[in-house]
């Protein structure tokens, strides 16, 4: 009984453990799949139908970005999913912050204003899934 107890928590930390990786694994990732879906979606047989996908990508990618990091980070996370995606879109903001000073960028035009959308859509799901579990 005393094993099962440590492997449960262990395998509980191990799971607060890779929120963070997992997390930014699932962002990277996410900006595979949304070049992957625009470039099907868009293409017919090897060449791009007349649509560059650039522009389109380059809009949706703060959105697919931010709502993979929340939902995917949150949905690690083996407790407090709602508290969870609140403190990694704090992170989110805070790193954007911090990549607009050191980096030259105009992040928080439009692109800005889509990757908070995405926040904000993450939140509602973690949300809504801890009280989904609730019930």
């Amino acid at each position: 009984m005393n094993d099962q107890k440590i492997k449960k928590d262990s395998k509980y930390w191990l799971s607060w453990i890779a929120v963070l990786p997992g997390a930014i694994l699932s962002t990277i990732l996410g900006s595979f799949v949304l070049h992957w879906v625009l470039y099907f979606t868009l293409a017919k047989g090897e060449v791009i139908s007349g649509v560059n996908i650039a522009p389109i990508e380059y809009y949706l990618l703060p959105f697919v970005a931010s709502l993979f990091f929340v939902m995917f980070g949150s949905g690690i996370a083996p407790t407090d999913k709602f508290k969870t995606s609140i403190f990694l879109s704090i992170l989110w903001i805070v790193a954007m912050i911090i990549i607009l000073k050191y980096v030259s960028g105009t992040y928080l035009e439009i692109r800005g204003m889509v990757g908070m959308v995405g926040l904000i859509i993450g939140i509602y799901f973690s949300w809504a899934k801890e009280n989904d579990s609730e019930s």
